[in-house]
């Protein structure tokens, strides 16, 4: 499903985008109070900020205002700590924001999928996954870059669901936009129905069926299945998807790994459970080859960690 036809880069506003390159300005953080790196307490310090990084780093009072334009910060009621890394977001989750009631995890996953730009009840009805255009993604993905920087973050990993290279390009001149680093992890599956297996499976799912409908009893689009049945087996996944979302990792890797530039690409499956095998196996082979990061969804919830036991057990019994 990656090869969708994506919209013309002409009317694309996000394809020129690059990383902001201001001449930093010098500056002066006087009686600052940091972390103590030989204790436990802290200390006030001058730090002096000069060609981006941390130039010098001295007892409170002793350094000189710089010359030139430099700037000079009293941070006597200020604190200096490193910049915080969230290091697991869902960026395009901000387009749903609010819209979705409380439930558990992956009852609540099934409504984003719905719900966000791309899904059924999304931009353009059940033609959105085809319609959407990819700029829905680079402009959530600034939102989220925005918000990360603004609550002390200056690194941020986006496990990111991608229909395709263009919806990863918004992303990453998004990201570039902003100034952030970001760890950029595309969110594939290779399930032959998507997100098929985010459900437990229910080793009783044919008698409390029996008994559901019997009583006029469905759980609708909110039950453990779109018919309202809870699931029995695994799902099944896609060989030829396989392929095409190995491919796509491999894309994303060559189009957009620059790390010297702010942007790396990690290897994210969705989870362990939605990915076969053969997907596993070629993502940890991509990994190997290009020195990447690995990211992906374990034990997040209890249900996790039952689904995962259940379908690594069928697969290794496979």
């Amino acid at each position: 499903m990656n090869d969708t036809k994506p919209p013309d880069a002409a009317d694309d506003p996000m394809a020129s985008v690059t990383r902001p390159t201001r001449k930093a300005t010098p500056t002066l953080l006087r009686n600052v109070l940091i972390p103590d790196s030989g204790g436990d307490g802290y200390l006030r310090r001058d730090v002096l900020i000069a060609d981006g990084l941390l130039a010098t780093i001295a007892p409170a009072g002793t350094l000189p205002t710089p010359h030139g334009g430099g700037q000079l910060v009293d941070c006597t009621h200020r604190m200096l700590l490193p910049g915080f890394f969230n290091a697991h977001t869902h960026s395009v989750e901000h387009w749903v924001r609010g819209l979705i009631m409380p439930l558990p995890l992956e009852l609540w996953v099934l409504e984003l999928i719905h719900h966000e730009p791309r899904g059924n009840g999304g931009w353009n009805g059940p033609k959105s996954f085809d319609k959407t255009p990819s700029l829905a993604i680079g402009v959530s993905a600034m939102l989220c870059g925005v918000e990360a920087l603004l609550s002390g973050c200056t690194a941020i990993l986006d496990h990111l669901f991608i229909r395709n290279c263009e919806d990863m390009a918004t992303a990453v001149a998004a990201y570039k936009a902003v100034g952030i680093r970001a760890f950029i992890a595309p969110m594939l599956d290779d399930d032959a129905e998507l997100y098929s297996n985010y459900i437990p499976l229910c080793s009783a799912a044919e008698e409390v069926n029996r008994r559901a409908h019997a009583a006029g009893c469905a759980c609708g689009s909110r039950g453990m299945r779109a018919d309202g049945n809870f699931r029995e087996r695994p799902g099944g996944s896609d060989a030829e998807k396989t392929k095409k979302q190995l491919a796509l990792w491999e894309e994303c890797v060559e189009r957009f790994h620059r790390p010297d530039e702010g942007i790396h690409v990690v290897i994210g499956p969705v989870t362990a459970y939605s990915a076969s095998l053969d997907m596993l196996r070629g993502a940890a082979d991509i990994r190997r080859r290009h020195g990447l990061a690995g990211h992906t969804h374990l034990l997040e919830t209890r249900a996790q960690v039952i689904i995962n036991n259940t379908h690594t057990d069928n697969k290794t019994r496979g």
